[in-house]
């Protein structure tokens, strides 16, 4: 059985020792049918200590909007019941694969510091240690392209292969997630 959890991370900063996630989206797919999507928004670690006037620097989120978040622990809670609905923490055999756009360098370094801030040792039991990322299958299936795109954004890489944001725009959790999707099903179709 294949289980992949398409996962996007919007976070406070670059740095996950300091910085925090305040949005969590994903896709459960189980053997290539799509079973739920989530999008959990929820307080960073230090939303105390934020200045009134902060914005994130990606996406323009406020402290004002992010107020009635979940707090951390319970964002982190909600993730987990989606979790365990999906994998048998207690069968070896039973993981999610993670797939995201610079999954592998991002996103699972902030969700591995989520486990770590909630005192959850539970990691490796939900997840593959690998990871799907489309930023590195995107790379190799347009290596004879590459040097024609301004940059290799998610924007740039969805763009080329013509997929349209499907939400609020990029830098949104879920909207880069479906995007992320739709740019592995082509590089799967290669």
């Amino acid at each position: 059985m294949s289980k992949i959890l398409y996962f996007d991370v919007e976070t406070t900063g670059l740095n996950p020792a300091k910085d925090s996630i305040h949005q969590m989206a994903g896709i459960v797919e189980i053997d290539g049918i799509v079973v739920e999507e989530f999008d959990i928004r929820m307080k960073p670690i230090n939303y105390a200590e934020l200045p009134l006037d902060y914005v994130t620097p990606v996406g323009g989120i406020t402290k004002a909007m992010m107020a009635d978040y979940l707090p951390q622990s319970q964002g982190f809670a909600a993730f987990k019941a989606i979790l365990n609905k999906h994998v048998d923490k207690y069968d070896r055999s039973d993981k999610f694969f993670i797939a995201g756009y610079n999954c592998q360098a991002f996103d699972m370094l902030f969700l591995r510091t989520l486990f770590d801030r909630n005192g959850d040792t539970y990691f490796g039991t939900y997840f593959w240690s690998s990871s799907i990322d489309a930023m590195i299958l995107a790379a190799y299936y347009l290596r004879d392209y590459r040097h024609k795109m301004p940059n290799f954004k998610l924007e740039t890489v969805a763009a080329h292969y013509g997929l349209a944001v499907d939400g609020p725009g990029f830098h949104d959790a879920l909207s880069d997630i479906r995007i992320t999707r739709g740019i592995i099903q082509i590089a799967d179709m290669v």
